[in-house]
C-alpha cells in the first residue's frame, strides 16, 4: 500500500492488513479493545467485560502473562456457554473479548472475527485515530512536553468515559488550548486532538505522542 492508497482507502480490512505488519503489538491490541468496547451492550457476562479491561491493562504492561491467560480462559468459557446454548449470534459477539486477549494480535487482527464494511465511517475513524498516517509519523519538540501538558495528557488517558472507553472531549479541548499557548504549531496534531466529532480511544496517536507511547 502506498501513501496515496492509504489516504483514499475506504476498506478497513485492507488498511489493517497493511498495519498488522508495521504497527506495534500494543496499538493493535488497543485497536481491538476499542472496537470491542463498541459492542459493550451485548456483554451481559462480567467475564467478557473483565476480559476487555485486562486486555487494555496487558497492552500497557499493567497486567502480566498469567492474568492475560486467565482472562482469556474466562472469556473463552463465555463463548463455549453461548455455543452450548446454540446461541450462535451471542457466541459471535462474546468472541471479541476473547480475541482481544490472544497472545499475538498480529496473527488475528485481520481474522474474520473483525467484520468491516467499506464506507462505514466509524471503522475508518477508529483506524485513523489510533494509527494516524503510518507513512508520515509525527514528531514533537521536547520543549513542548511541559509538565502541565504531559499531566493533562495522562489525565485524559487515565480518566475515560465509560463504558465506551473514549477520551473526554472537554479535556481534549483544554489540551489543544494549552498546546497552542505553549507554542505548538503542528496543525495535524491540534486538528486531530480537537476533532470532537470522532471519538478518541486509548492508542490515539496524538495522546500517545505526548506520552511517549508507541
Amino acid at each position: 500500500m502506498t501513501e496515496d492508497q492509504w489516504n483514499t482507502c475506504i476498506d478497513p480490512a485492507l488498511m489493517l492488513e497493511f498495519l498488522r505488519r508495521t504497527a506495534s503489538e500494543r496499538r493493535l491490541r488497543l485497536f481491538a479493545c476499542a472496537y470491542t468496547r463498541r459492542l459493550w451492550p451485548q456483554f451481559s457476562d462480567e467475564r467478557s467485560k473483565r476480559g476487555i479491561k485486562i486486555a487494555e491493562q496487558f497492552a500497557d504492561g499493567l497486567a502480566d502473562e498469567k492474568e492475560r491467560e486467565w482472562a482469556w480462559l474466562e472469556a473463552g468459557a463465555v463463548v463455549l456457554h453461548a455455543i452450548s446454548e446454540q446461541d450462535f449470534i451471542l457466541g459471535t459477539f462474546v468472541d471479541y473479548p476473547k480475541r482481544c486477549l490472544e497472545t499475538s494480535m498480529e496473527k488475528i487482527i485481520c481474522d474474520s472475527i473483525f467484520h468491516f464494511h467499506p464506507w462505514v465511517p466509524e471503522d475508518l475513524a477508529l483506524i485513523k485515530d489510533i494509527f494516524g498516517n503510518p507513512f508520515r509519523p509525527i514528531t514533537i519538540a521536547s520543549s513542548l512536553l511541559t509538565p502541565p501538558i504531559t499531566a493533562l495528557a495522562q489525565a485524559i488517558y487515565d480518566n475515560r468515559i465509560m463504558p465506551a472507553g473514549t477520551f473526554d472531549p472537554a479535556r481534549l479541548a483544554e489540551l489543544v488550548r494549552v498546546l497552542a499557548e505553549t507554542g505548538c504549531e503542528n496543525a495535524e496534531l491540534l486538528t486531530h486532538l480537537g476533532a470532537a466529532a470522532s471519538p478518541h480511544y486509548r492508542g490515539c496517536w496524538g495522546i500517545d505522542l505526548l506520552l511517549g507511547k508507541s
